[in-house]
């Protein structure tokens, strides 16, 4: 049965849906967020015909109604795109490529043909053939006579799917006996949109893996204790695995279930607070009992597809890094990570299962993460001499926060880590992350931002980051071409000369062999003597030679990065400003460097953006200052700990104190001796009593000091709360004064020691004037008004959204302020086609290196928020994120991996400095074209302190 799945809000979403017909049957397929299920072992899910066969065949991919047939014959690059049909967004096989699957094949100038006069007579021949059976049924004549009846119970079973038996040697992991080079791609699937799974599992195929992984997020699956979500947006695990298989990729679960992965909490759920006595991680029952009923539960939804079944999982991981912590959780902790292994086994799944960053636990296979890993290689032999060597994180760049610029790591640098690890015997080799995406929603962990970019080979939007996509494709075409050599000898380690030069020889130097020719000197070239010839070798650098009958032949070289044209580039298509239908905007795209989107998010004036529009009508909602409903509200004799009051449930929380006495009614101080965390904003009687938004760096913790001139505070109208009255009148006698703090988290930690510790909020000490009001009446507030009443659905919450007259500031700098921003889906949808046209013609002609010939475009829309401060920003009702224009400081950047490319080392190791760490935004396409979006694309954004609405822009990319 086809069921539409959600968008990651949990709100249904109709989108744009590709058949695949076997016109031999009645199996149907299809990309898209809506979704046949193939049937699988133990899949108690029944499959229904939903659409006739003539129906089915004359559907095609289509992203928007707009497209017309007129424009399709006139535009047969944009046809190729709208009506290709090639299964989940994948090109088909050149015409006369049998893989036993009928398939529709497209290409950039097809003219349709008139049939053969065999063709003809063929079809003359079915419909006299339909024409006899109909009469027939019209005579009465009963076909099925004498024909036997088998009982429901007595039908044959349909042949069970060949099961994959995965074993293990030093050397390799193995499939029904047969050895594998596991290069494998990172990807988290809640990170991006299901709408484009297809195109980004096809994109890390044609790069050259042979398969993925991904961890399985605790928080995301079973967010209140025993109620679990497998099958909603983008908690569709079961989905995202059967489209992995159809992709021909094998899948590397990483259940753990603590993730780290800067995801919020690492994945821990905060109902686990609940449990009393609880410690993380630690050989505590509480926390075991729960870790393994997740365990458990996530076996029993993924059990079709796991390999035992049939299905693309062959390598389970349990735990994750526990080796960063080891030492501070004591003997408990060894304890626990001991019980974790040995549960494992006890599960019966019938895969290998493995930890990565341990060394310790004989239970399971120790893996290795970092920048490197192959010094790692000698020590893991001796200590576990019958297991393979698994890179399970070979890091491609490096997560960002609100504050940094973006990490940044060379791809001769990412090639040289993978390849000197395969040299050395490695076969499985892990990319973290291949793709990023986006920290949707409040996903992100504590100061990460809403990009999750990573400086991976395909960037936050799934478009190739040239050089480092094409670099690592080329190193996995040489190594698949050649993994005979690797997985069928052990490397043989030759020293050529004092300098640290070596060669690692897969076969027989006498007759063939695969050779690896390293030298891992940081800033040295040398020159070395080599099967009998003197070669050159670039310091820092892996050269890969084939050596025949006919002497040495270069195949690779991990510091020769092929030259492109245009490399990284991808055309950025029009902003929209602020808009009613009215407006007039500029239809013509122009091109940016992606490899430089972070200048994009950055640095705004240095985009050349095309724009043509007149900010139109905004709307907007103040949210109210302290307690908005007081039914709702909570009391204590001191003020709560966030995490704990909120229950993460909204980043937000109110401390009120409606009782605070001032020594003169002249000047104030007010103090909080252990700071506010994470940020925050005070008001006093109403007022806010100081600029901009109060951030507390989470390493210090230092206390923050107010001074307020209270008769120039008195000039000032406070804003009301719940009951509507001036604030700075709310005195009982003259003398009292109300204090409302908003405090804000932004994001919880996702990894550390004694994770349940976690503390937010007012944590101690407030003072005013020297007098502690620590203890006293406080009144608590959770959440926003605005997000009680749903505020970010924009106009389908009639919530009196207050108009602004066209071009005015209404509203500008204004703090706590909810803004609805409207553009016509019709001019973005006209800008996506400009950009695909665009993008498919420089495929077609060979002028854009950032894309990849055998798959499609995809494209994405951004949202620039540069204007903004800090706060929360929904598209449609899709929560797109936190937002924060925060300058990114760049000093002390840690620079954990030389510069190959000079001979200097010590690359510069962030970009974007000085500017906003991020300023747009991802918003996937299915979010504003999707069938059912409406005819308006609204944008809702809370700002903490007001910001300026008139810079909020949309554009279209694609790549």
């Amino acid at each position: 049965m086809l069921t539409p799945t959600t968008n990651g809000s949990g709100a249904s979403a109709s989108l744009p849906v590709t058949f695949e017909v076997d016109e031999t049957s009645d199996d149907i397929s299809q990309s898209g967020t809506e979704t046949a299920r193939t049937a699988k072992p133990n899949l108690d899910r029944s499959r229904e015909t939903v659409q006739s066969a003539d129906t089915r065949r004359n559907t095609r991919y289509n992203a928007h109604s707009d497209m017309s047939e007129s424009e399709a014959e006139t535009d047969p690059l944009l046809a190729r795109f709208y009506n290709g049909a090639a299964s989940h967004a994948s090109q088909p096989p050149p015409t006369g490529e049998a893989d036993g699957r009928s398939r529709s094949v497209s290409t950039p100038f097809y003219t349709p043909k008139k049939p053969s006069s065999t063709a003809r007579c063929c079809r003359a021949a079915f419909f006299l053939v339909v024409a006899l059976w109909a009469a027939a049924l019209m005579l009465g004549f009963d076909f099925d006579s004498g024909r036997e009846h088998l009982p429901v119970d007595k039908v044959p079973p349909i042949a069970p799917v060949l099961s994959k038996n995965v074993t293990y040697s030093p050397r390799a992991f193995s499939i029904n006996g047969e050895p594998q080079l596991l290069l494998t791609a990172t990807i988290h699937y809640p990170r991006s949109d299901p709408s484009i799974w297809p195109d980004l599992l096809a994109r890390i195929k044609a790069g050259g893996n042979t398969a993925i992984d991904t961890y399985v997020f605790w928080n995301l699956h079973e967010p209140k204790e025993g109620i679990y979500d497998f099958e909603t947006g983008v908690a569709n695990l079961p989905l995202f695995l059967r489209l992995a298989d159809e992709a021909g990729l094998h899948v590397v679960l990483r259940i753990g279930p603590y993730v780290c992965a800067e995801w919020n909490y690492g994945g821990f759920p905060i109902w686990l607070l609940d449990k009393s006595g609880i410690t993380f991680r630690s050989f505590n029952k509480a926390f075991m009992d729960s870790m393994a009923t997740f365990v458990k539960k996530t076996l029993d939804v993924v059990s079709p597809y796991l390999g035992t079944n049939g299905g693309p999982i062959i390598l389970l991981q349990i735990e994750n890094e526990f080796g960063g912590i080891a030492n501070e959780m004591g003997p408990e902790g060894y304890k626990y990570i001991q019980w974790a292994g040995e549960f494992s086994q006890s599960l019966n799944v019938g895969l290998p299962w493995f930890m990565c960053m341990q060394d310790n636990v004989p239970t399971v296979i120790n893996a290795a993460n970092g920048f490197y890993a192959d010094s790692w290689i000698a020590g893991h032999r001796k200590r576990f001499p019958d297991q393979p060597a698994m890179f399970t994180e070979l890091w491609t760049g490096w997560f960002q926060k609100f504050g940094q610029g973006k990490y940044t790591r060379y791809a001769e640098d990412v090639a040289f880590a993978s390849a000197r690890f395969i040299a050395r015997g490695g076969t499985y080799v892990a990319y973290y992350m291949y793709h990023g995406g986006t920290n949707f929603g409040r996903w992100g962990s504590d100061w990460k931002t809403t990009t999750y970019d990573y400086d991976a080979p395909l960037n936050e939007y799934g478009f190739p980051s040239n050089p480092k996509y094409s670099h690592l494709q080329d190193l996995h075409r040489v190594c698949n071409d050649y993994k005979r050599f690797i997985l069928h000898n052990d490397p043989t380690q030759i020293s050529l000369g004092s300098g640290g030069v070596e060669a690692h020889v897969y076969g027989d130097l006498s007759s063939e062999a695969l050779v690896f020719l390293s030298n891992p000197d940081k800033n040295k070239d040398a020159t070395v003597k080599f099967d009998g010839r003197d070669i050159s070798v670039h310091h820092w650098s892996v050269d890969i030679y084939l050596k025949d009958g006919k002497g040495l032949h270069l195949l690779y070289s991990t510091v020769s990065v092929k030259p492109s044209i245009s490399p990284g580039r991808a055309p950025i298509g029009p902003i929209l400003m602020p808009s009613t239908a009215n407006m007039t905007i500029s239809t013509a795209v122009t091109y940016k460097r992606l490899m430089e989107l972070s200048m994009l998010r950055s640095d705004p004036e240095t985009t050349d953006l095309v724009i043509q529009a007149v900010p139109d009508a905004i709307s907007y909602i103040l949210e109210p200052v302290g307690i908005w409903n007081n039914a709702t509200a909570k009391h204590a004799s001191k003020p709560l700990e966030h995490i704990r009051a909120t229950r993460d449930a909204s980043d937000y929380l109110w401390y009120s104190r409606g009782d605070v006495r001032v020594k003169d009614e002249k000047k104030v101080k007010v103090s909080f001796s252990k700071g506010i965390s994470d940020v925050a904003h005070v008001y006093l009687d109403g007022v806010k009593i100081h600029d901009g938004v109060i951030v507390t760096d989470p390493d210090s913790m230092s206390s923050l000091e107010l001074e307020v001139d209270l008769l120039t505070l008195k000039s000032k109208k406070g804003r009301s709360g719940n009951d509507g009255k001036d604030k700075s009148k709310d005195k009982d006698d003259g003398e009292n004064h109300r204090l409302d703090v908003l405090v804000g988290v932004a994001g919880l930690l996702n990894f550390g020691d004694h994770m349940e510790g976690l503390e937010k909020g007012i944590l101690n000490g407030v003072s005013v004037d020297g007098a502690d009001i620590t203890k006293g009446e406080w009144t608590h507030q959770v959440g926003l008004k605005g997000e009680h009443l749903q505020y970010f659905k924009g106009s389908k919450q009639k919530n009196g959204w207050t108009p602004s007259v066209a071009g005015a500031t209404a509203a500008v700098n204004s703090p706590l302020v909810w803004y609805m921003v409207k553009f016509s889906k019709h001019d973005l949808f006209n800008f996506q086609k400009a950009a695909l046209q665009t993008q498919l013609q420089a495929q077609t002609y060979g002028a854009n290196a950032n894309l990849i010939p055998s798959v499609r475009p995809i494209t994405a829309f951004v949202l620039h928020l540069g204007t903004m401060s800090r706060g929360l920003a929904f598209v449609n009702g899709h929560a797109v994120g936190r937002h924060w224009n925060r300058k990114a400081v760049c000093e002390n950047v840690p620079c954990r991996y030389p510069d190959s490319r000079s001979s200097g080392g010590g690359e510069q190791c962030a970009v974007g400095c000085g500017y906003a760490s991020q300023s747009w935004y991802n918003v996937p396409t299915a979010w504003i074209l999707g069938e059912g979006e409406g005819d308006e694309i609204e944008v809702v954004v809370f700002d903490e302190d007001g910001g300026d609405p008139l810079g909020i822009s949309i554009g279209v990319i694609a790549g």
